[in-house]
């Protein structure tokens, strides 16, 4: 009596779950109990149609209450978010379980499993349909065949941290402020790795064990880096029976350019290779400051093409042998992309804002491939219209996958745009140029390598169209528009800072 009495009150509050299966399942108990108690066989043969009835009623559908379950969010406000937490053997705990909601379910591709595979310092002009590849790239141009792109992919930071946090939150980097050392995104902040934690993913990050600044947002489990990288994501991937989402970030193309004579001539890539202290320091240290190498450097522009064209090769065959582990994976989202580009001696210098130092945002170096290869070969070999920005690619994997991405903190919606609709070619739907939404890119401009006393500067530019407005506000204040999108994020930033950030 006590249960039906409980499960006639939850009928009544709208705090209180009714669930009619439960009542049915109470009634029965109670009746049988009485019937059985009561003595005689007459009452105990009674039970066997009672039993009957209350079994086919248990099989009869439950309309849904339209209160909020339990472990689902609501838009209640901070009380209706539970934060992640840190558990003891350093894995973040998955937010309450939310329940996805049946319209949403209906999505292109709810269920599938995503793969971000990010290349450090890939520039788009050398790859097609971007630009022209400079020696043959076979698993490259069998991705493009397979795939589909933007026109125009823009990275928003200079470096590869600020444009990993932006390519994972959906947030500028002015908004998540992972924009130096030792600064991390704020684990209560609700980030989409959670939410997919949520809804039942098993979430894994290349640099997900506290190294450099990818602490805090949002994965499970740390892939295996003694692992060759084609066996590395194998083993993520095939941990659990669910969906899963990794990110896996390859190296080779970055500094040193090591590649010897004798292989660019194996690759008919220009194997002269003069000796200048600019072009000995890029063959053999990360790091090529502009500073230690005044002066122009023009001349040493197609051996140092030639060594980066090396790089590239060896990295195609990498990203082969991870793409040809990834064949047997069904229902799998594919994405490569680059954290950013680099420079090539376009503007004097080698590299990008960690390797030189100093690092305008230049278009080789926030001009980025993206490709992206759905389950079912849809747009494969298209380029969409319009341009992409690394913030998009979270709201854009929401939409595809039909879970609705949450707001960092209460009041701070997401900067990038759902461009999934873009993605599956529906009609009418296309990424928006950026003359109409203005790319924003800030950055430190000596990224990574920043001396302490240096990490608080910070370098923009501001592309609209074809027209590129740079900002140094360490050397003048920002002119309009610049200040003005600057002002902007620093407002939606206001919200997160309370938070405070985790540093290393």
């Amino acid at each position: 009596m006590i249960g039906a009495g409980d499960e006639v009150l939850q009928l009544f509050i709208s705090s209180r779950v009714f669930d009619l299966r439960d009542l049915i399942a109470n009634v029965g108990i109670v009746t049988s109990f009485v019937l059985l108690t009561s003595g005689g066989r007459r009452s105990w043969l009674s039970c066997v149609p009672l039993a009957g009835v209350c079994l086919a009623l248990l099989q009869l559908p439950v309309p849904a209450s339209s209160s909020t379950q339990v472990g689902e969010f609501s838009d209640a406000g901070d009380s209706a978010r539970t934060p992640s937490r840190v558990l003891s053997q350093g894995v973040r705990s998955s937010l309450p379980t939310v329940v996805t909601e049946p319209s949403r379910n209906a999505a292109a591709y709810s269920g599938s499993s995503v793969v971000l595979i990010t290349i450090d310092a890939l520039r788009a002009d050398h790859l097609a349909p971007w630009g022209e590849p400079p020696l043959e790239l076979p698993t490259f141009s069998r991705l493009q065949q397979s795939s589909l792109s933007f026109e125009e992919v823009f990275a928003n930071g200079a470096w590869t941290s600020p444009g990993m946090v932006s390519f994972l939150t959906g947030l500028h980097p002015s908004v998540h402020g992972v924009e130096e050392r030792g600064i991390n995104f704020p684990s209560e902040a609700v980030s989409f790795l959670d939410t997919l934690s949520a809804a039942g993913y098993a979430t894994w990050g290349f640099a997900a064990d506290g190294e450099e600044n990818y602490t805090g947002l949002g994965f499970q489990f740390a892939m295996d880096r003694t692992l060759p990288p084609e066996k590395m994501i194998s083993a993520a991937l095939s941990a659990q029976d669910g969906p899963a989402f990794a990110w896996l970030h390859l190296r080779d193309i970055h500094a040193p350019y090591d590649a010897s004579s004798d292989e660019l001539e194996a690759l008919g890539l220009p194997a002269d290779l003069p000796s200048s202290p600019i072009l000995d320091r890029a063959r053999s240290h990360h790091t090529v400051p502009r500073a230690e190498f005044p002066g122009r450097h023009g001349w040493l522009k197609r051996p140092i093409r030639a060594l980066y064209a090396a790089e590239l090769a060896r990295e195609d065959r990498v990203l082969g042998r991870v793409l040809s582990a990834l064949a047997s994976v069904e229902n799998l989202i594919v994405v490569v992309s680059a954290d950013h580009g680099e420079e090539l001696l376009d503007h004097d210098g080698i590299g990008h804002a960690s390797t030189t130092l100093h690092s305008p945002p230049h278009p080789e170096l926030v001009r980025i491939p993206l490709f992206i290869r759905l389950p079912d070969g849809r747009g494969a070999g298209e380029q969409r219209s319009g341009a992409f920005q690394q913030i998009d690619l979270m709201p854009t994997l929401a939409g595809l996958l039909g879970i609705e991405a949450e707001q960092p903190v209460p009041g701070l919606d997401l900067d990038g745009r759902d461009l999934s609709a873009a993605v599956l070619g529906d009609a009418g739907a296309r990424a928006e140029p950026t003359s109409e939404r203005p790319v924003l890119v800030s950055s430190s401009p000596c990224g990574w390598q920043c001396p302490p006393a240096r990490r608080h500067e910070r370098i923009h530019a501001l592309i609209e169209g074809k027209s590129w407005m740079f900002c140094d506000p360490s050397a003048a204040p920002c002119e309009e528009p610049v200040a003005t999108h600057l002002r902007g994020f620093g407002r939606s930033a206001e919200l997160l800072r309370p938070l405070g950030v985790e540093v290393e």
